[in-house]
């Protein structure tokens, strides 16, 4: 089903900056503000959303990232983490701007950052909530585009990120 200029189509693995990892199951026309409209469904583990064919091409919906993808950020997590800003209303303001990019690498950066903030100071607990949401975002991510095991995948983010949080020690 790949007609016009449409980003993504039936089958493809999306992921929303704010919904998560989801599968286009269906497309279907609908009205809205009594506009016909075409809209994606979206499955995911536990519910489903639906998105207007035109917002796919939002900058924070992207497709999934590929093997490739995912070891560059890899290597992005395992560089020395950068610090976030120390007044709380300045960190919620990155963070939710870096999430709402949609990018991969700045997910890695964001999951790096904080979770070296977890170490040196403790985290709020919408900052937490962020970190453990996005660390179980990528690791799912990962699994799909690797097809491996969510808890070796586990396992291996946490020696990256353990890695990561010694380089930031040293500085």
């Amino acid at each position: 089903m790949h007609a016009g200029n449409t980003k993504f189509h039936i089958g493809d693995w999306i992921v929303h900056a704010f919904y998560g990892i989801g599968e286009i199951i269906d497309q279907q026309k609908m009205k809205l503000s009594g506009r016909a409209q075409t809209f994606f469904t979206v499955k995911l583990k536990d519910g489903k959303y639906w998105i207007s064919k035109e917002k796919s091409k939002a900058s924070y919906i992207r497709p999934l990232a590929s093997k490739k993808e995912i070891a560059a950020m890899l290597q992005v997590m395992k560089e020395a983490p950068q610090p976030l800003p120390k007044q709380y209303r300045s960190r919620k303001k990155q963070i939710l701007e870096s999430i709402e990019t949609g990018s991969l690498m700045h997910q890695a950066q964001l999951i790096r950052d904080l979770h070296a903030r977890r170490i040196s100071n403790k985290l709020s607990f919408e900052n937490e909530n962020w970190l453990t949401k996005l660390k179980k975002q990528f690791i799912y991510e990962w699994s799909l585009a690797s097809g491996r095991k969510k808890s070796a995948l586990k396992r291996e983010l946490e020696d990256v990120l353990k890695a990561s949080a010694i380089k930031s020690k040293e500085k």
